[in-house]
């Protein structure tokens, strides 16, 4: 008998297969049972090494966003091109799995790498005179900004056939059936 070879599983191969069929299909199309089949096992593994499927989006945004970069090198008067280079940073880490963007746009990040950038960042802007308050709006506004500018270059979502054929089934349902005939009331 031969046993087939798989990957060996942990929480990163897992996000890493998340990852291609998100940005395959899109983020809506993901399911645990579609991530066990493309990995080769059964739907409760998978629950070894994440919770839920919860869990599993708030790994895809922990793997785009690790990839964001703050780096406040040289004096604290260079804080503009700290935050340009952290703008193009996030930019660059968003549209390299647009899928994600969604994600990343309506969600509260609570991956450890995200929440230590932002620390990071946050400490690096009060160094240069920034009030705390004042250094999160600013890390806010340029997230917003770039999240907005990035949001019309993803790609649209794949077609879905039973969404498109579930409407046109309600739209038929919804026209008349009888034949047209002349109103005698119309001219």
């Amino acid at each position: 008998m031969t046993q087939t070879t798989r990957p060996k599983l942990s929480r990163e191969v897992i996000i890493e297969a998340a990852m291609r069929l998100v940005d395959q299909h899109g983020v809506g199309w993901l399911s645990m049972r579609k991530l066990g089949a493309e990995l080769g096992v059964e739907v409760m593994t998978l629950y070894y090494y994440l919770a839920n499927k919860n869990a599993v989006l708030d790994g895809l945004v922990d793997h785009v966003l690790a990839k964001v970069r703050f780096d406040a090198v040289g004096p604290a008067a260079h804080w503009p091109d700290w935050l340009r280079g952290f703008a193009f940073s996030f930019r660059q880490a968003l549209m390299s799995h647009p899928g994600v963007l969604p994600l990343v746009a309506a969600q509260q990040f609570d991956g450890h790498r995200v929440i230590d950038a932002v620390l990071a960042a946050k400490a690096a802007l009060t160094s240069a005179g920034f009030s705390p308050q004042r250094a999160s709006h600013v890390l806010s506004a340029v997230a917003t900004l770039v999240l907005g500018h990035a949001q019309p270059k993803s790609p649209p979502p794949p077609p879905n056939p039973a969404k498109e054929n579930n409407h046109r089934n309600r739209s038929a349902a919804a026209t008349p059936t009888t034949p047209a005939s002349p109103s005698p009331s119309t001219p």
